[in-house]
């Protein structure tokens, strides 16, 4: 079962990342952040995750956040659409 924690989410010249994951990519961090309820998958692009979300959970705002480092996926979001992903994705 996956773990739902909360991580800090920067933005900045068109990419969203997990903080980590943007500093591993020796981008500025001169951006805007943010903090978020959050769980890491892999195994799956996040276009793959997303439209999956959208099939299962069509009024969920959950977002799919590609991460580099540690390779895989960040789904992102209100806790009870992200408890609510886990049981519509079998996770």
């Amino acid at each position: 079962m996956v773990e739902i924690t909360r991580r800090t989410f920067v933005e900045g010249k068109s990419i969203i990342a997990e903080e980590q994951d943007f500093k591993s990519r020796e981008l500025s961090l001169d951006v805007r952040g943010w903090s978020s309820y959050c769980f890491f998958l892999t195994g799956r692009s996040a276009d793959d995750w997303q439209t999956e979300i959208r099939k299962k959970l069509p009024q969920a705002t959950i977002r799919a956040i590609e991460s580099l480092q540690p390779p895989g996926v960040w789904l992102k979001g209100p806790r009870w659409e992200l408890d609510a992903a886990i049981v519509a994705l079998k996770l």
